[in-house]
């Protein structure tokens, strides 16, 4: 019993990954999972072969294009006198848009503001417009665009699932069909490492859907530098700082003074020991040939 069961569940999974693989266009899938419903459904027919004879090449290149799934990111950096204000302005266009701020920070120095960084979301149809209000708010220092297509990836999870279901299915029907306990624990086994699959792929499909349909900016806002002008100094402040640099140079030298003495008076003295005995003998001797 135990051998005819993993028979069945292996004919099932073999039995819905064939049925699942000319699934796998781009049009079905996109069209049933890609956060643009209207594009994506109105592309279908013409990515699966069907397009209208009336339209022509052309409209089907525009349709497959539009069924695309891509993930799309900006950052921009403005130079303005006030960062913060900017800011707060490209966090209201982006509401009205349809979007939302995550997250920002804001760096100070001395009571000023030196830049200011939010992070945007927005409708992935209210990108290109909002990109081009948030250029008129300061001006542009750096901008970078990217883009990732991950409709391969969108239809391939989606075709996983599927086929995942479907073995979900036939799996719940051996279980009603198995009597032995030891079928009953290993069909259970193989249920719940499904059904954890199916979690795994549901899982990437939402943050698929999500980053596809939410486009995000990246918006950095800094302060222009400020140059640097010396501050005009008095007479009465240049004669003291005169004098302090004066009475540092005095210190400096009174301590180098100090430092030469405590190295010359112990050599001094070292010296002084060692020479008066020979100075002695020496003039002793010098007495004694004289006497002789």
């Amino acid at each position: 019993m135990s051998k005819y069961l993993w028979f069945l569940v292996i004919c099932a999974f073999g039995c819905s990954a064939a049925r699942e693989a000319p699934a796998m266009a781009p049009s079905a899938s996109v069209a049933a999972e890609a956060p643009a419903a209207a594009p994506v459904e109105a592309a279908a027919p013409a990515m699966a072969g069907g397009a209208d004879r009336s339209t022509g090449p052309l409209a089907s290149a525009q349709a497959v294009e539009s069924a695309r799934a891509v993930i799309r990111n900006a950052s921009l950096q403005l130079t303005h006198k006030s960062p913060e204000g900017v800011t707060e302005q490209a966090t209201v266009l982006a509401r009205a848009a349809g979007g939302y701020a995550l997250d920002g920070t804001t760096q100070t120095a001395g009571g000023s503001v030196l830049s200011s960084m939010v992070v945007l979301r927005v409708p992935e149809p209210a990108f290109e417009e909002l990109l081009v209000a948030v250029r008129k708010l300061a001006a542009l220092r750096e901008e970078s665009i990217t883009g990732q297509d991950v409709t391969d990836e969108f239809v391939d999870t989606e075709a996983r699932l599927r086929a995942l279901r479907k073995l979900e299915a036939r799996l719940v029907g051996l279980l009603e069909q198995s009597a032995r306990l030891s079928d009953l624990l290993q069909v259970e086994q193989e249920v719940a490492r499904v059904n954890g699959e199916i979690e795994r792929f549901e899982g990437r499909l939402r943050y698929l859907r999500e980053r596809t349909r939410m486009a995000t900016i990246t918006l950095t806002v800094q302060a222009p530098e400020q140059p640097y002008v010396p501050a005009h100094e008095s007479i009465a402040s240049r004669l003291k700082n005169a004098f302090h640099a004066g009475t540092e140079v005095s210190v400096e030298l009174l301590e180098s003074g100090i430092v030469v003495l405590g190295f010359v008076l112990p050599a001094s003295c070292a010296f002084g020991l060692f020479a008066a005995p020979v100075v002695w003998i020496m003039k002793r001797r010098r007495r004694a040939l004289a006497a002789g």
